[in-house]
């Protein structure tokens, strides 16, 4: 099945699924006369009176945006089509071979929701990663590929104006799972989760190899979200240096939590010793003299990140 197929089919699956379009006779016996419009658009009303509340995981996957709109000025419109299609040809299936329904698609990326068993978002973004990693594309860099994971509520409706439908979800997580894909590569990582959504997971600390990476402030639900990166879609050497580094990373974050900067900034430096492509514990060593110095809006910080 092409692509773009797969992708229609996706979005009409999701429609069918939650019962805002009707499943069709698989072998009409008799020829079936086409019912008259209803002249009060009754029908219409109620079709867009169709909504429903539910908890999920939520998953989005892309490649990182300064990066796609690089691609978009220097590639021709075949090829940015191309390459998009490369990236969703590799992750839809891995979709819906975990349960995840594809909710929306934007630029290179999609948005999933996960209702029946929370882990299978986690096992998708790393076959997502794997798959990533698989594509053999010298006119390409995929690199930048990360996922962003979380949990919470969200709303599916439909909307139009009566002759045109589609399904509409509205969730505050599903921003929080951009943002977490959208600041991936800035601490080291391809896989993002927050520590809401690795709660409900009872395997999370033996099945998958992860490290906290701190704390991110959420200004709309006001409360700290701890999160980590999930490095099982890492490469081999990455995986090997995180691993070795994982106990001295998370002790510094540890200290940072509790404003102790100048013990945080000894142990991030220690980790860059060991693998000076770290990026996560760069971006603490900076952090920590900062806020050390008492510099302007870093003074008494605890967290990484605001949104």
């Amino acid at each position: 099945m092409s692509t773009k197929l797969r992708i229609a089919e996706a979005l009409y699956n999701l429609s069918r699924r939650w019962g805002y379009v009707p499943q069709l006779p698989e072998a009409p016996q008799a020829p079936i006369t086409p019912e008259a419009a209803p002249s009060d658009k009754t029908e219409n009303r109620e079709l867009l009176n169709r909504q429903k509340s539910m908890a999920a995981a939520i998953l989005y996957a892309n490649i990182n945006m300064t990066d796609f709109s690089d691609l978009v000025l220097s590639l021709e419109a075949q090829d940015i089509f191309r390459y998009i299609n490369t990236i969703l040809a590799k992750l839809l299936p891995v979709i819906e071979k975990n349960n995840g329904e594809a909710d929306s698609f934007s630029d290179a990326g999609v948005t999933a929701l996960f209702s029946q068993h929370y882990r299978d978002a986690l096992v998708s973004a790393i076959s997502m990663c794997q798959e990533i990693n698989t594509i053999q594309d010298p006119d390409f860099d995929f690199s930048s590929f990360a996922v962003g994971l979380c949990y919470g509520a969200v709303m599916i409706g439909v909307v139009g104006d009566g002759k045109n439908y589609s399904t509409l979800t509205i969730s505050e997580y599903t921003g929080l799972a951009k943002y977490l894909q959208s600041i991936a590569g800035k601490y080291y990582s391809r896989i993002l989760v927050t520590a809401g959504y690795a709660d409900l997971i009872d395997d999370f600390a033996k099945r998958f190899s992860s490290r906290s990476v701190g704390y991110i402030y959420l200004t709309k639900l006001k409360k700290y979200e701890k999160f980590y990166d999930v490095y099982n879609g890492d490469t081999l050497e990455v995986r090997n240096k995180k691993r070795k580094t994982k106990l001295m990373f998370e002790k510094g974050v540890e200290l940072f939590a509790e404003k102790k900067y100048d013990q945080a900034r000894l142990h991030f430096v220690e980790v860059l010793k060991a693998d000076r492509q770290d990026l996560a514990a760069k971006e603490y060593v900076y952090l920590c003299d900062k806020c050390a110095n008492g510099e302007a809006g870093f003074s008494q910080r605890t967290y990484l990140e605001i949104w």
